[in-house]
């Protein structure tokens, strides 16, 4: 199965905004979806803003439990950004210009990138 087929294909904003497209995804015995939320399925912010992307956890969220954050440009695999369990600690930051909150500090111009969040315990 290819990434495309696995997070699907987009609609891209090739201007001068950053189109973020939240898509999220989990293993079979990881997080379920039904309890994670985009509070925002899309965010536009312009070019070299700072912008936040934010999910709402349904229930009581535990240490055993891990959140993955994904970049994935047009026809490209996804590249993992950053990780922390389910009380905030964070595992993983593997983008200099990436926050804990997850805010991309100096969004690059094109193409746009999705962010993905997958939950797995």
């Amino acid at each position: 199965m290819s990434v495309e087929d696995l997070f699907g294909r987009n609609h891209w904003n090739r201007q001068s905004e950053l189109n973020i497209i939240f898509t999220n995804i989990s293993l079979p015995l990881g997080v379920s979806c039904e309890h994670l939320t985009a509070v925002n399925h899309e965010e536009f912010n312009s070019e070299g803003n700072s912008v936040t992307l934010s999910y709402k956890y349904s229930k009581k969220a535990a240490a055993n439990e891990y959140f993955l954050w994904y970049r994935q440009y047009p026809g490209k695999p996804p590249e993992f950004l950053l990780s922390h369990t389910g009380t905030g600690t964070k595992l993983q930051n593997l983008v200099p210009r990436m926050s804990f909150n997850v805010t991309e500090e100096s969004p690059s111009a094109a193409p746009h990138p999705d962010y993905i969040l997958q939950g797995d315990h």
